[in-house]
């Protein structure tokens, strides 16, 4: 703000003024400001952007050799008109020597709404749970709640997967769609051409079911001893 600038600068301001006139306790002498003064406030108002009001306002505070303001004055002549505190208009009061009393009579009591009934408004019900509607019906049919039954639990029984091919027999089926393969080949005149490949086909998987059948002739042989051997068991037990 331009007074801050102003007051920062009091001891150049303070070397400027010249006193005129005779002072004395009812009459106080007119501070005179020097040009030097003068030059400073203008340069301080056009660095502050004061508006054209602001300005011609300190210029006459200058020539009438008044206080500078520590406050910037308004930015309009117009003085804002003070507002009218509204006032409140006093309660009412009656005077028993002017109120009259008396009995109403009907008409005027029912023209002020006396015997008109207060509109009816419902009660907010409660939502009720679908179980709590069974149990109120249960009540109000048997005269007690009927327990609820437990819902049973279906148990479907999966079928069993089906065992998987025995191996034994799909190496039987490859060996006679090799054969059939090469019955037909020989048909059309092509029976050298796939002999000797449908021979070597044959003779490994003949090859497998040897190895199949030897592996399942040893489980055999064990399953037999085991059953021996529990037969014998059994006999030395009984004599």
């Amino acid at each position: 703000m331009w007074f801050h600038y102003w007051r920062g600068s009091d001891a150049l301001a303070a070397e400027s003024v010249k006193m005129s006139g005779e002072g004395g306790f009812w009459n106080a002498p007119k501070v005179v400001y020097s040009k030097q003064t003068h030059d400073l406030l203008k340069d301080m108002m056009r660095e502050s952007k004061l508006t054209t009001f602001q300005q011609r306002q300190l210029q006459q505070t200058l020539r009438d050799g008044g206080n500078l303001p520590s406050t910037v004055p308004p930015t309009t002549s117009k003085i804002n008109p003070t507002k009218q505190k509204q006032v409140s208009p006093l309660p009412k009061v009656l005077n028993p020597k002017v109120y009259s009393g008396g009995v109403r009579s009907k008409n005027t009591m029912e023209a002020m709404g006396a015997f008109e009934k207060p509109e009816y408004v419902p009660v907010k019900g409660v939502t009720r749970s679908v179980r709590e509607k069974e149990r109120l019906a249960n009540i109000m049919a048997f005269g007690e709640d009927k327990p609820k039954v437990a819902s049973r639990k279906v148990i479907v029984d999966m079928e069993s997967p089906p065992p998987p091919p025995d191996r034994f027999e799909e190496l039987q089926n490859e060996i006679e769609d090799r054969q059939r393969f090469l019955q037909e080949m020989v048909a059309i005149g092509k029976g050298d051409k796939y002999r000797p490949i449908i021979a070597t086909e044959i003779s490994q998987l003949v090859r497998e079911m040897e190895l199949i059948d030897k592996k399942r002739s040893g489980e055999l042989q064990k399953l037999l001893e085991l059953e021996e051997k529990q037969r014998n068991i059994s006999s030395q037990g009984l004599s």
